[in-house]
């Protein structure tokens, strides 16, 4: 997909990553953060095909406020399955 994962080194605090979009094989500068929730705590009314996934007031208001797209991933470890949100 032309993109670039970059982790953001932290103690759980903050943005978990980046993305660097790319084009025909090229870096483009152009950069989405990335928050990862991971975890069974996070999953909420699990079917076999999807899952409910709710965030803080205070979540959604820091991610909403950040000067840069934010993609949000929510993983599930014990089926393997994601979902992906985001706020642009």
């Amino acid at each position: 997909m032309d993109c670039v994962w970059g982790p953001t080194p932290n103690d759980d605090v903050g943005l978990d990553g980046e993305i660097e979009l790319g084009k025909d094989g090229a870096a483009t500068a152009r950069l989405v953060k990335v928050q990862v929730r991971s975890g069974t705590s996070y999953i909420k009314n699990p079917t076999a095909t999807s899952f409910d996934f709710y965030a803080s007031s205070e979540d959604l208001g820091y991610w909403n406020d950040a000067n840069l797209p934010v993609i949000l991933v929510v993983y599930d470890p014990v089926k393997g399955d994601g979902n992906i949100f985001s706020n642009t």
